[in-house]
Formats: structure tokens, C-alpha cells, sequence
């Protein structure tokens, strides 16, 4: 098969989850046979396609930034992405089309090339906002996102999802459709290859660095967990607009010398930061599954989580078996990390089952069921 993986993000140049499959899924599938196309925004070395792992790149002339100076994704940016996509696809003739539905915009250029060309489409859903697109983005431009967002529901067909809970969101609405639960994945034998880094941390967060990841309420406990433990310390790894704002935090804390803020672009040393710390702690409260839930699971590390309508990342914990699901109050927060620190028995028991729920995530298994979606898919198609 011929196929395209589109999205706005290309990983490494731009690390993030969805990115972080596409790439994933793309060099499998060239291994497996097939010809494989990622087309993603600009990363900084120009628009010419490049090769690499036999995957054909191609970056776009969308070089406006992501993020506004809010730090919430930029319209002008989607819109640019978007005319930009609709011109370079008509190039080529595709057997099968792989996207993100987020952020919608993208999604109706493809479902054009789709209909002249009769290539297949499929809409990979991480989330569905509704409601929320109001606290995030006020009332008119929330209003054009969940008219979008219901929009691309409508027109998506061939529909994979990550979670059960978007699972029973997007239910309701796709009865006719073919609607696919396959979980996200991570390369379980190269994690456990990575040799721990050098330097020790008691607690690690990995992720962007936005609001919704809620890393300044992380720093609020830490500063309560420090007060009980001095020598205690935290790596923050990621990179994103609220990166400024964190560091101040940390200062205003009087915690900065106990906080280390970095941004790796090996994904080896993420890997390796991970297996040297004792805690994962993930507050996110959008999420639509939390690889970096499974990676820190996969090196052995207990991970403290939050219940919230719209974190996905809450499935994977078993609470108190493989770590803590807590609510956003950094009092309980630093409660669950103390009580891990102190208990080094229960931080070791934590990360068995950590280790042995996350199997069912391999990358192996996970390529196996969507190559077997596209099959179906093209299948159904040409009948």
C-alpha cells in the first residue's frame, strides 16, 4: 500500500504524542512493505522532501508558529497548514489517507482530496472537546471550534480512537461508521535497552509545557514536598509557551535550585531521565491517552495522575496498584509523592505492575491492528 500520515507535527522536529505515532506507524509500515508519505508542517530545514528510515517527509510551507501569545493553539496557523496541504497531496495518489482529526481545520482539504480521488480516509480522534472548546478558546472562537469539531465527526468514516473514554463519547455519534479502539504504543524492548542517566531525580514530568498539562500546580506540591524533604528534586522535560512563566513559579517557590527544567530532543535521554527518577507525576486534564504515561509505566515507574472529564490518561492507572489517581489540589498531590519517596517497597511494587500492565502496548501489536484496519478499509472501498 501506498500511504499518507498527516498532521500538523513532525516528530522529532516537533515531539508530542499524535507526532510520535504518525512516526512510529510510518517506519513500521516501510519495514513491513509498504510506501510510506508523512506530511506535517515546517521543521526548520526547509520544504524540500527528505528520507529518512525510508519514510518520505515532506514539510510544508506552514512556518507560522503553533502556539499564539496566549499559548493556545493559532488559528492563522491551522489555516496556513490547511491551504497548504490541499495543494501538495493532489502530487501524489495515495492507497490510503491516515490524520489527525485535531485540528479540524486540516481534515476538510483531505476530505476533498478523498472525494475526487476515492482514496480512503482515516480520522485518528484523540479527544472531543465540545463544551470545552469554550474555557479554552472564549465564546466566538469556541463556538467556530465545536462547529468544526461537529463538522469533522459528520464527514469522518473510518474513525480510530485511543481510549474507552472517547470510545463512549464518539459512540453515540457513529453508529453507521466504523469506529476502531486502538490504543496508543511505545517500543517496549528499546525502553528497556536504555541504560538510566546519570543524574537522579525523585520526581519527573515529561510533556509539553502548556496549561492543561497543569505543571504549575506540580510545582506548588513539590514546594510542599520539599518542605518535609529538602534534599528533594524534580525534572520538568518538555519544551512549550508556558516555559517562561514555570521558571518564574519555580523561583517565587524559593524552590528554582530543586527544579530542573530541560528540553531533550533525544528521545534516548527522556527514556534514560525517566529510569532515573522514582516518581512520574502527570496532572494533565486533556488527554486523549498519555503516552507519556506508558512510557514512564515501561520504565518502571509508579505515576500519579488526575480524574478529570477529559484525561484519558486516568485508564492506565490501577489506583494504588500501579500508582495514584488524585484530584488537582497540590496538598493531596505532595501527600501521594511523599508517600511514595518514603515507602521505597511500595514504589518498587508500583513499578512491577506498571511494567507488566504496559505489555499490551508494544508497537508490534499496535502496527499489526492498524495495518489490518487499512486493509479493511481499502477493501470495503474498492467493493
Amino acid at each position: 500500500m501506498k500511504i499518507a500520515y498527516v498532521y500538523d507535527g513532525i516528530y522529532p522536529y516537533l515531539p508530542g504524542g499524535a507526532e510520535k505515532r504518525f512516526w512510529e506507524l510510518a517506519r513500521r509500515m516501510v519495514k513491513r512493505g509498504h510506501e510510506v508519505h508523512l506530511f506535517g508542517g515546517d521543521i526548520g530545514l526547509g520544504y524540500n522532501t527528505i528520507e529518512k528510515e525510508g519514510v518520505f517527509i515532506h514539510p510544508l510551507r506552514a512556518p507560522l508558529p503553533r502556539y499564539n501569545r496566549k499559548g493556545k493553539r493559532s488559528l492563522s496557523q491551522v489555516f496556513q497548514f490547511s491551504f497548504c496541504i490541499l495543494f501538495s497531496l493532489w502530487k501524489y495518489r495515495f492507497d490510503i489517507i491516515d490524520t489527525n482529526a485535531f485540528p479540524y481545520l486540516s481534515f476538510f482539504p483531505l476530505k476533498f482530496y478523498s472525494f475526487f480521488t476515492k482514496t480512503p480516509l482515516v480520522s485518528t480522534w484523540q479527544e472531543l472537546w465540545k463544551k470545552y472548546w469554550f474555557s479554552y478558546a472564549g465564546f466566538f472562537i469556541g463556538l467556530f471550534g465545536m462547529f468544526c469539531e461537529r463538522m469533522v465527526l459528520c464527514l469522518s468514516q473510518n474513525i480510530v480512537v485511543h481510549s474507552h473514554s472517547v470510545w463512549q463519547q464518539l459512540k453515540p455519534y457513529c453508529s453507521k461508521k466504523k469506529l476502531v479502539l486502538i490504543p496508543n504504543g511505545i517500543d517496549i524492548d528499546y525502553i528497556e535497552e536504555v541504560k538510566p542517566a546519570g543524574s537522579f531525580y525523585d520526581i519527573i514530568f515529561v510533556g509539553r509545557l502548556i496549561k492543561e498539562k497543569n505543571i504549575d500546580i506540580l510545582l506548588k506540591a513539590f514546594a510542599l514536598v520539599v518542605k518535609q524533604r529538602s534534599e528533594s528534586s524534580c525534572l520538568i522535560v518538555g519544551a512549550g509557551p508556558e516555559q517562561s512563566a514555570l521558571e518564574q513559579l519555580a523561583e517565587e517557590l524559593e524552590i528554582k535550585d530543586r527544579v530542573n527544567l530541560r528540553h531533550f530532543s533525544d528521545y534516548k535521554d527522556v527514556i534514560a531521565a525517566m529510569k532515573a527518577a522514582k516518581v512520574f507525576v502527570f496532572l494533565s486534564i486533556r488527554e486523549g491517552f498519555g503516552i507519556a504515561v506508558i512510557e514512564a509505566m515501561a520504565a518502571g515507574l509508579p505515576v500519579i495522575a488526575v480524574h478529570a472529564p477529559l484525561n484519558a490518561s486516568a485508564e492506565l492507572i490501577d489506583d494504588s496498584k500501579n500508582g495514584f489517581l488524585v484530584c488537582l489540589e497540590p496538598e493531596q498531590i505532595a501527600q501521594k509523592i511523599l508517600e511514595l519517596l518514603e515507602d521505597e517497597e511500595k514504589r518498587k511494587r508500583f513499578g512491577l505492575w506498571a511494567k507488566e500492565k504496559v505489555k499490551k502496548f508494544d508497537f508490534s501489536v499496535i502496527v499489526e491492528q492498524t495495518e489490518q484496519l487499512y486493509k479493511q478499509v481499502s477493501l470495503h472501498k474498492r467493493n
